[in-house]
């Protein structure tokens, strides 16, 4: 069993994580490369604590340098759609998973482990606390950026020019990409606090499925939705060990049933696009 202070961070990491999914989402693909976007946030994190720099600063300079990477990564989306925008997520992940492999200064593949900080728990909690606000100040900030790009264009299209109206969406996914990188950052700086140790399989294609799933299965426009997903994310192997479930076998489920769940939702949307498309 976990305990209270690591079930929190489990279902902060999955509510951080699901909401830059839902960003991504937005865009029209499945971000199934956010782990290595919240990796190379965690990696650069504790490389620098390594190194001697504050943890603050160094968690910035981690999430800067998730966000450059969120929004680089969505210049390539701009023209890739649907599945090969899928395929394309794959690949980043695949990269980032050799890179990370095989590069010195993130431990190749045994990882780091001397250089992750060795903070209190009141210490842990307060950073965590840091970034989740930082977030969801972002968050809003996007909203807010969002909103008054897109009144703009609806209330003034036939004055704009075709120029104006497409810089303003390109500024808006910008931003969108650049708030989703902080999210996905500041959930890797928060998985590697609570493990205390990183290594390549701490973000695997295996947790880029889960977020997205998230997200699958209750939707991206609510926040409220998201985080009440997130929670059932998270609980659901500790539910399986309550009911005598090993760590393997609880895992194993997890998967069993998150699978279980998409296909039903999947299935259920299918009969809606069908009448759908019968009413046009």
């Amino acid at each position: 069993m976990l305990s209270i202070s690591a079930i929190i961070s489990q279902i902060t990491v999955y509510f951080l994580a699901a909401l830059a999914c839902g960003a991504f989402v937005r865009m029209g693909f499945l971000p199934l490369h956010i782990s290595c976007i919240a990796g190379l946030s965690a990696y650069a994190f504790a490389y620098l604590c390594g190194e001697g720099v504050y943890p603050v600063l160094s968690a910035f300079a981690g999430v800067c340098l998730s966000s450059i990477a969120a929004s680089i990564s969505g210049v390539i989306f701009l023209r890739v759609r649907r599945g090969s925008a899928a395929l394309a997520s794959i690949g980043l992940w695949f990269l980032f998973d050799r890179y990370v492999r095989t590069a010195e200064w993130t431990g190749g593949s045994e990882g780091l482990w001397r250089k992750i900080p060795c903070l209190s728990s009141t210490e842990k909690i307060l950073l965590s606390a840091l970034l989740v606000t930082f977030c969801a100040l972002s968050y809003l900030l996007f909203q807010s950026t969002a909103a008054e790009r897109l009144v703009t264009i609806q209330g003034h299209s036939p004055a704009l020019g075709k120029t104006v109206i497409k810089s303003n969406l390109l500024m808006s996914m910008f931003i969108m990409n650049a708030i989703a990188g902080i999210c996905a950052g500041c959930s890797g700086i928060i998985i590697t606090l609570q493990m205390g140790f990183l290594a390549p399989p701490t973000f695997s294609l295996q947790n880029s499925i889960l977020y997205v799933s998230v997200i699958l299965v209750t939707g991206y426009k609510r926040v409220i939705s998201i985080a009440v997903g997130s929670l059932l994310f998270s609980l659901l192997p500790e539910v399986l060990r309550i009911c005598g479930l090993g760590n393997v076998e609880a895992s194993a489920w997890r998967g069993v049933i998150v699978g279980a769940v998409i296909l039903c939702v999947i299935l259920l949307q299918i009969p809606r696009s069908r009448a759908a498309s019968f009413t046009k």
